[in-house]
């Protein structure tokens, strides 16, 4: 889910390549403390991108079914 989370916010200019390099290795608490400290992202805009994510992969799996 960070690997997803990550290629969003740099491919949409919210994060630099030395930002995605180093937080890569996070665990999902971690980068949601990273990424509020920033300023880039609170924990609640956080855990409703995780929300959305998990339920899009639900959606996917179920269609491939």
């Amino acid at each position: 889910m960070t690997d997803i989370l990550l290629g969003y916010l740099i491919n949409n200019f919210l994060i630099d390549s030395h930002q995605y390099e180093a937080w890569r290795g996070l665990s999902q608490d971690e980068l949601r403390e990273e990424l509020s400290t920033a300023g880039i992202m609170n924990s609640a805009e956080f855990d409703e991108f995780s929300h959305q994510l998990a339920t899009g992969a639900e959606v996917v799996e179920e269609q491939g079914e």
